[in-house]
């Protein structure tokens, strides 16, 4: 029987089919062909699927293919690729650059204004399909030491590993990480891995600090929802509960639904 490309796509809010589509082909020497294994949900993906997207939106006329937190095995390469070969098992960076700008050129590729990301609309599908075709130097081979299951969380991770290196947390620091979401979740683990002799995460769900709480061994901290508590205020009860000695705070007026004053830094 003939391979096919089953695919997930999303024609609006709460409008998710799933279709066929053509296998990609191997037009580029240096691409490779990845049949995916697992895609994970992403944030940004469930405003998809409960707004149709932000800026630019999927429709009835254009479906997207959803996903970019993704995981698989090589399945064929390029006649140029290096790197890989067809077995390997890989995790997949979803923004591709073009290589060949100033910005590419630098190091600085996140910048690129040709940069094409993983389920963007109206046209870049994504990697809840089958196969997904991608340039080998955006596929990174997995030890064996790591299942293809937790190989789909290189990405998110790779966003906690930067902001802990933009903080420069080191052995001995005291980290506060604001939101007990996955990737907050994926800093504090990161901070822990870095040194840090005392990690706190706030968040104003309950059931997420427990996770965390559990998981990390970490302080949690759930700041009131009352809207009349001020952040010098939940600084305080911040610095009780957890026996921080300073909280240097940043505020703003936020919506009462996300009433979390912005803890910045401890000192």
């Amino acid at each position: 029987m003939s391979e096919t490309n089953p695919s997930c796509f999303l024609y609006g809010p709460e409008d998710a089919r799933f279709g066929d589509r053509p296998i990609p082909q191997i037009e580029d020497p240096h691409d490779v062909i990845v049949k995916i294994a697992y895609t994970g949900v992403c944030g940004s993906d469930v405003h998809f699927w409960t707004e149709g997207g932000f800026a630019r939106k999927v429709s009835e006329g254009h479906p997207l293919v959803m996903g970019h937190e993704a995981s698989g095995v090589i399945y064929k390469a390029g006649p140029a690729v290096s790197s890989l070969e067809p077995g390997d098992r890989v995790a997949i960076e979803p923004g591709f650059s073009c290589k060949s700008c100033t910005y590419c050129k630098s190091g600085r590729y996140n910048l690129c204004q040709k940069m094409k990301f993983a389920a963007d609309p109206p046209s870049t599908h994504g990697t809840l399909s089958r196969y997904f075709k991608i340039p080998e130097d955006f596929a990174y081979r997995i030890p064996d030491s790591v299942s293809l299951e937790e190989a789909v969380l290189v990405e998110p991770l790779s966003v906690a590993v930067h902001g802990v290196r933009l903080a420069d947390v080191r052995p001995g620091h005291i980290v506060i990480v604001q939101g007990a979401g996955a990737v907050g979740y994926l800093t504090a683990a990161t901070a822990w891995a870095y040194g840090a002799k005392q990690v706190v995460i706030t968040d104003v769900n309950a059931n997420k600090l427990e996770f965390a709480e559990k998981g990390l061994k970490c302080q949690a901290y759930k700041p009131q929802s009352n809207s009349a508590s001020t952040p010098e205020q939940e600084a305080a009860r911040l610095k009780q509960e957890t026996g921080l000695s300073m909280v240097l705070m940043l505020s703003w007026n936020a919506p009462e639904s996300n009433h979390q004053p912005n803890l910045v830094s401890i000192l």
